[in-house]
């Protein structure tokens, strides 16, 4: 049986001009499967990552956390792996995650 090339339903550049992308069997098998709040939020994961508000480094898990705030107060959250670029989940929560905050860059 040969295998498929993965398709991905979401590929943008984050401010860095990395380009991140978000895999259909991610999105599908996971995401949808484990946080259904964000079902129908592909427009919201692809600004989070080209625009957040925050980017948030957790070095011992290799992920970037981007996020962003929504209406009810919650943070958008998208993690990522900075070993290959890829999306790992996407959810939302009540508070910042722990890390350390590169970006914004204070200047």
């Amino acid at each position: 049986m040969e295998d498929t090339p993965e398709l991905y339903i979401v590929t943008v550049l984050d401010p860095w001009g990395r380009e991140i992308r978000l895999s259909h069997t991610t999105w599908h098998e996971h995401i949808i499967i484990n946080h259904p709040d964000v079902r129908g939020q592909l427009r919201k994961v692809e600004t989070t990552i080209m625009r957040p508000e925050h980017v948030i480094e957790v070095v011992e898990r290799e992920t970037l956390i981007y996020d962003s705030s929504t209406f009810t107060g919650l943070y958008f959250n998208v993690v990522v792996s900075s070993r290959t670029w890829l999306v790992r989940t996407v959810y939302r929560s009540s508070d910042m995650l722990m890390g350390e905050i590169i970006y914004p860059i204070n200047k």
